[in-house]
């Protein structure tokens, strides 16, 4: 695959993803009458999510993907509100369905019901009563809603407008000039996305190198944004130095047996010494170079010119021996002749 193919498959998936979460709210806000609920996710798992609405949190389960719904109520604080959990969306932050219910009581006295989801409104007025349906008119088009149902077993009926409607109670006074009441819970979906907070660590600044220090930041969240990553290269001053050596590569005596560098170890400008280096064996340290010990040498050579003094007199005193042997022999052959005739 060429660089152009995979250039352009990332382009498009980058913009696949951009419209996918531009699509799925943060923040979901909508407002029955002069009720308004401002609601956000929290968390969520593979059967359970919690969400919040108006600072108020609920951890909503289990999951109900389909009709009929188990509408329960949100909060003794929030009767008319009710929530189901359609779905959970595998995603490196909260992200869920929720199918919304408001509930809101209809009479013939009652003068036009305003719903408003995020920027759209709705106007719902009701146009007939019976004791199994009711006609409503939702900003200007009429639908029948029938069949009174239980909040445990509650279909909502075909969209009108993006809206569904379940007709939960009905009640006809028929004494004249009495009311006629009808409960009605409106019914819309939500797919809602926690907003990614990025939560950066960084390592430690490195040490000033050529005027800059640098470091590593990462998200722990891995929002994949980066306005809020903070700066992993800065300016900075070379630290003042002294030299501690004058001379570049120059080796210098630590004791005895050992030696060590003058060269510049690390990122100043200065020259320091290095690691101590011991010397080879039998060998010592002076002025900054390994030597044989001369003590030992000298030692050495004075018992070797000893040992050849001893055997160059040894046989300057046999050649003497022999030849004061010779010389004297004649006396000696003498001597012992006459003393044979005695």
């Amino acid at each position: 695959m060429e660089k152009k193919e995979v250039m352009f498959i990332f382009f498009i998936s980058f913009i696949i993803l951009s419209i996918y979460l531009s699509s799925a709210a943060t923040t979901t806000i909508f407002q029955l009458d002069s009720k308004k609920y401002e609601m956000e996710i929290v968390s969520s798992s593979a059967d359970s999510a919690t969400i919040k609405v108006n600072n108020e949190e609920k951890a909503i389960s289990p999951l109900k993907t389909s009709p009929p719904y188990n509408f329960a109520i949100f909060s003794a604080s929030k009767p008319k509100l009710r929530l189901v959990l359609k779905r959970t969306i595998d995603n490196i932050f909260a992200s869920a369905v929720f199918v919304i219910g408001v509930e809101r009581n209809f009479s013939s006295l009652d003068s036009d019901a305003s719903l408003t989801i995020d920027n759209s409104t709705y106007s719902i007025s009701l146009v007939s009563i019976d004791t199994e349906s009711i006609v409503i008119k939702v900003n200007n088009e009429d639908t029948t809603v029938s069949s009174v149902q239980s909040y445990s077993s509650s279909t909502p009926s075909d969209s009108v407008l993006g809206l569904r409607f379940v007709l939960t109670d009905v009640f006809i006074n028929e004494t004249e000039n009495e009311t006629t009441e009808a409960t009605l819970l409106m019914v819309f979906e939500k797919n809602l996305t926690q907003q990614c907070s990025e939560s950066w660590t960084c390592s430690a600044w490195t040490e000033c190198i050529s005027g800059f220090k640098t470091r590593t930041c990462t998200d722990k969240n891995t929002c994949e944004a980066e306005e809020g990553k903070p700066s992993e290269r800065q300016r900075c001053v070379m630290p003042n130095c002294t030299n501690e050596c004058e001379t570049l590569d120059e080796k210098s005596c630590n004791n005895e047996t050992t030696y060590k560098i003058c060269s510049n170890f690390n990122s100043d400008s200065c020259l320091e010494y290095g690691n101590i280096t011991l010397c080879e064996a039998g060998k010592k340290c002076n002025n900054g170079q390994c030597i044989t010990n001369q003590t030992s040498e000298n030692t050495q050579n004075k018992s070797n010119s000893k040992n050849k003094m001893l055997i160059i007199l040894s046989i300057t005193g046999l050649i003497i021996l022999i030849a004061l042997i010779i010389g004297f022999f004649p006396k000696i052959r003498v001597y012992i002749t006459k003393h044979k005739f005695l």
